[in-house]
């Protein structure tokens, strides 16, 4: 069997030096890797993370990167853009955890103006109908809560009621918006192909 010179170290420190050799070039390599596809991963890696933030119940963390990654250059200027809608899933999301009945109607309220004031201010944006369908969804969650609380003992069951259709109104009226939004994007596209095609 043939012996290298490595084999005939004795010392530890020798030995010791020859792993982290190999553990630097591991790294530098895996480094380079990274810096590779780092670009062709950009735009969609905030997104993983903010779903697997959610997944796991960190929306405070959620929202503290979100806050953090709009004044960075980490991220294209299109996810920049969808940053408040974003932080509008995350109260989402964190309301339909969250047991406290009072707390959840709270952040499903946060959640409904946060995802209003995106729509209001990106009106031709992609998620324009996601935004409205979301924001559907939001009402129809208060709807239900406030459902739930009229079955409460000694609840005045007709202003829950009342209060509730009114929700129910608001969830139709999102619902429409999202559909007139997908027609504008359907006839849009529809022009875009007609003018491909000639």
């Amino acid at each position: 069997m043939k012996r290298r010179f490595t084999d005939s170290l004795v010392f530890p420190v020798q030995e010791g030096c020859v792993r982290a050799y190999r553990r630097v070039r591991l790294l530098g390599i895996g480094l380079w890797c990274l810096l590779l596809t780092g670009g062709v991963f950009a735009a969609e890696e905030p997104e993983r993370f903010l779903a697997q933030l959610r997944a796991r119940g960190y929306f405070d963390t959620a929202s503290d990167y979100l806050d953090f990654i709009a004044t960075t250059d980490l991220v294209d200027d299109a996810f920049k853009q969808s940053i408040p809608f974003e932080q509008a899933v995350t109260l989402k999301e964190r309301a339909a955890r969250t047991s406290d009945r009072v707390e959840r109607e709270q952040l499903l309220s946060e959640a409904i103006s946060a995802f209003q004031d995106f729509a209001t201010a990106n009106p031709d944006s992609i998620r324009a109908a996601d935004v409205r369908l979301e924001t559907a969804n939001v009402y129809r969650l208060m709807a239900r809560l406030t459902m739930a609380g009229a079955k409460r003992p000694g609840a005045d069951r007709n202003a829950f009621e009342q209060k509730a259709a009114k929700y129910y109104s608001d969830a139709m009226a999102e619902a429409v918006k999202a559909e007139v939004s997908i027609q504008d994007q359907r006839k849009k596209v529809r022009g875009e192909l007609a003018a491909v095609r000639k």
